[in-house]
């Protein structure tokens, strides 16, 4: 099934697309201390949440780079439904396609797309790095080992040992690039259950509504696997985290 579809459906109910709770970024945001006029990048920005947010919070000129057009679509509706529009600036794209400046953001942000955009968390934070302006700032959502995966979970997931690290290994990234960490907001049980509950529910009752689509076998099955996988392993193996750093 073609992933920009299956992320679509998935993440129907999500206003953030991945599981950490509005009030906990909020807390993360609170601490960024942006100055007036700053310009903020929000690479694979989803549905512009966070993004619209920290407009409301700052006054900011936000830049969303996502390649899932429904998803900024419906950004480019909130947008104008909380009177940002004017200050949100969207682009269908692949970040490596774009002509972005070095040092020319306050702030760089990428909260839960570090492999689809970057191929790593280490690439990501090192690429955010150098386009944030000295003094700037850092924001990064990750996922870490809570405790030593089974191998069953890696077998049916498809992750690999060292596709994550743990909370501090993904601090020490940071460190490692020569960013200072300031904070970090990490998601509890109740936010991993809620996240996976929509995800889960929305693909279930897609398949109820679509019976006679192409992809519907294969979209039941995909999201039943993963609910399986989930509730047996996930859910106690695997963190997220959202890091706050300084260059």
């Amino acid at each position: 099934m073609n992933h920009t579809k299956f992320a679509t459906i998935a993440h129907r109910d999500h206003a953030v697309c991945c599981p950490i709770s509005i009030e906990k970024a909020d807390r993360l945001f609170a601490l960024l201390d942006l100055p007036s006029g700053a310009r903020v990048l929000d690479v694979g920005c989803g549905k512009a949440a966070l993004l619209e947010r920290l407009i409301e919070r700052f006054g900011c000129v936000g830049v969303g780079v996502d390649s899932n057009p429904h998803f900024l679509a419906e950004a480019r509706a909130r947008g104008f439904d909380r009177g940002v529009a004017g200050k949100l600036e969207l682009a269908e794209s692949e970040v490596a396609k774009m002509s972005l400046a070095p040092a020319s953001f306050d702030a760089a942000l990428c909260v839960g797309a570090t492999r689809a955009v970057y191929g790593s968390y280490a690439n990501t934070v090192r690429s955010l790095a150098a386009l944030v302006k000295p003094g700037g700032k850092v924001v990064v959502g990750e996922h870490f080992w809570t405790r030593k995966p089974d191998v069953g979970y890696l077998k049916a997931s498809g992750v690999k040992l060292d596709d994550y690290t743990e909370h501090a290994g993904n601090v020490a990234t940071g460190l490692a690039e020569k960013l200072l960490y300031l904070y970090s907001v990490v998601a509890d049980s109740d936010d991993l259950d809620h996240y996976a509950g929509l995800y889960i529910r929305a693909v279930e009752a897609w398949c109820l509504d679509n019976p006679r689509d192409i992809d519907m076998t294969a979209a039941r099955d995909r999201i039943r696997a993963w609910r399986d996988t989930y509730l047996k392993w996930g859910r106690e193996t695997l963190g997220f985290a959202v890091y706050l750093f300084q260059k």
